[in-house]
């Protein structure tokens, strides 16, 4: 009984003592030689600071109790989890670099326990418009060869920064009679004439830029099949298909004779006089007597034959004389709708940067259907360009 009423005295004092010390101002519970017990950052609310992209901040930051013994010893590391999102100096400055998060943490000196980390938020913001350029290749100027022709011009405009937040242009022109231009900056040349282009920044006029633009009157040129009647196929790989009276200069010719139910031949492998192991494949010459520009070509597939005879891809060489060595121009181009007897391919483009104005086309057959059949045909082949 006697150890029960001790403890209950014992209880009673701990309790005063307590509601004493609680309301005490904590600052000045802090005796004279205390030590830093705590470290906050000013201006962060909460563990996450917002920032919009290119804004910097400095981290302020107060030691308490601010009478403790020690503040002046500390020093501070700063570290960014991912400094592609934002950086810190080590004077404490954080700059923003692009949208996304990261971890700043702050280590002191002294008793890495108070040390800290919050978040850095980056925001997009508004990013302004700087400047409007153009593209090198339109610097000097734009140029239309006829009337009718149109000019993208809204590729060739470049805005500064590229991230800004309305990079949006107007398009003007001083001379509506030599050209128009619409909203997406697509230009209309209506005649030959000289006119100036405005390209004015939709968020700040000030920002503008001009583009000198002639519309010339060049005629245009219109590709078309081009004329065959001094064509000659000079050669031919020595499997060619002769049967009858047929010699190999009628079979060579018709590839280029207009008449779709004639075909060049030439034997598949294993069949007629060609071995089964040969791995040459067939080709035919043609002499076109002439150099003008040819852009594209055509193939027609044998007419009234089921689909076995026909060419699936060719490769085209040219060269400018007969003693010349060959250029590739295009390999293995596979030829549309082969499955089908009598078809026509379409066109098919060998142009790539340029046209060729070869005097000699070598065709070479790569490809062919390899179902059972003696032969592989093919009865017109066409080139497409400029006549002159």
């Amino acid at each position: 009984m006697r150890k029960t009423t001790y403890l209950l005295n014992f209880l009673f004092f701990v309790c005063i003592a307590t509601l004493i010390s609680c309301n005490e101002d904590p600052a000045d519970s802090f005796k004279e030689d205390d030590k830093v017990i705590w470290i906050k950052a000013d201006d962060i609310q909460g563990s996450t600071l917002n920032l919009e992209r290119n804004a910097s901040f400095t981290i302020r930051l107060n030691l308490y109790p601010e009478n403790a013994i020690d503040k002046e010893e500390y020093t501070f590391q700063y570290k960014s989890s991912n400094e592609a999102i934002a950086t810190v100096s080590e004077e404490g400055i954080i700059t923003a670099i692009k949208v996304g998060e990261t971890t700043i943490n702050v280590i002191p000196s002294h008793n890495s326990k108070l040390g800290f980390a919050f978040t850095v938020n980056v925001v997009a913001g508004k990013v302004s418009v700087e400047n409007i350029t153009l593209s090198e290749d339109i610097k000097d100027g734009i140029i239309i060869e006829s009337p009718g022709q149109t000019f993208n011009l809204s590729g060739h405009v470049i805005i500064t920064p590229e991230d800004a937040t309305n990079p949006n242009v107007t398009y003007s022109i001083d001379k509506e009679e030599v050209a128009e231009i619409d909203e997406f900056g697509i230009i209309k040349a209506l005649a030959p004439g000289t006119a100036t282009i405005t390209i004015t920044s939709s968020e700040n006029p000030i920002i503008k830029i001009s583009a000198a633009l002639e519309v010339k009157d060049i005629p245009i040129k219109v590709p078309v099949i081009l004329n065959r009647e001094n064509w000659i196929v000079t050669e031919s790989y020595e499997y060619l298909t002769l049967s009858g009276d047929e010699t190999a200069e009628i079979v060579r010719n018709r590839v280029v004779d207009g008449d779709v139910t004639s075909t060049i031949k030439f034997d598949k492998p294993g069949k007629g006089n060609r071995p089964l192991d040969d791995t040459n494949n067939s080709y035919f010459v043609i002499d076109r007597n002439s150099q003008n520009e040819f852009l594209s070509f055509k193939v027609i597939q044998p007419e009234g034959k089921n689909s076995r005879a026909c060419v699936t891809a060719v490769t085209i060489y040219g060269k400018d004389s007969d003693s010349g060595a060959w250029e590739m121009i295009k390999e293995n181009v596979p030829i549309p709708n082969s499955e089908t007897a009598g078809s026509d391919s379409g066109e098919i483009d060998l142009k790539g940067s340029t046209a060729h104005t070869y005097r000699y086309i070598k065709v070479e057959i790569t490809g062919w259907n390899t179902q059972n059949s003696s032969t592989t045909e093919m009865a017109e082949f066409y080139l497409i360009g400029y006549e002159e």
